[in-house]
């Protein structure tokens, strides 16, 4: 059962719920809808989205009477499940023509709410293929001096430049001071296992 909200207050939408158990159907998805045609994009408040799926305990979705696929595509990153739109057939002209989409203008808000579902995946903070090619531009500590066994690590030998192969820029502090262990050139990277 697809019931949309449109003019529905919390209560009458609460109700339309409970009349759907009270026959035993658990498949309900509702459809936030603003009923103005076309809607406005500060009366859609698609920012019930989210709050709707916690309070209803079911899919939610969007019945959207906006023009263009903006309202669409943001219903989907703030959790719809569902997308109603209107379309208009060419030559035909209707009350709703106003804010319906060609259907080439359909075709391409699917293909942005698909991408747009590609783009909002997560949480997930590991590293990407991308980014992890890219870590060799990242800053690191590095010798700008020739520096033997026993001298001591100053800021004249040590500096933060790219690329990132040394140790990160965050342990230089705990760097100065210490006594080098190896000899290291110029130009090297520097590791934990060269401090003393």
């Amino acid at each position: 059962m697809i019931l949309s909200t449109g003019m529905g207050t919390i209560d009458e939408i609460q109700d339309a719920i409970d009349a759907c158990h009270r026959v035993g159907n658990e498949q309900i998805i509702l459809l936030k809808c603003c009923s103005q045609y076309p809607s406005l994009w500060e009366d859609m408040r698609l920012g019930n989205i989210p709050d709707m799926k916690e309070r209803f305990k079911v899919p939610i979705g969007l019945s959207d009477h906006s023009t263009g696929s903006l309202g669409a595509v943001v219903g989907v990153t703030l959790g719809a499940s569902v997308v109603e739109k209107h379309i208009k057939l060419d030559n035909v002209t209707s009350a709703d023509s106003k804010f319906s989409m060609t259907a080439d203008e359909f075709a391409q808000m699917v293909k942005d709410i698909r991408t747009t579902k590609v783009i909002a995946q997560g949480p997930d903070y590991s590293l990407t293929h991308g980014e992890q090619t890219s870590m060799i531009f990242r800053r690191s500590v590095f010798a700008v001096k020739d520096i033997e066994v026993g001298d001591i690590f100053t800021t004249d030998n040590l500096r933060i430049i790219r690329p990132g192969y040394g140790i990160k820029p965050k342990y230089l502090k705990d760097l100065i001071g210490k006594k080098c262990k190896c000899t290291i050139h110029y130009g090297d990277p520097i590791s934990d296992e060269m401090k003393g």
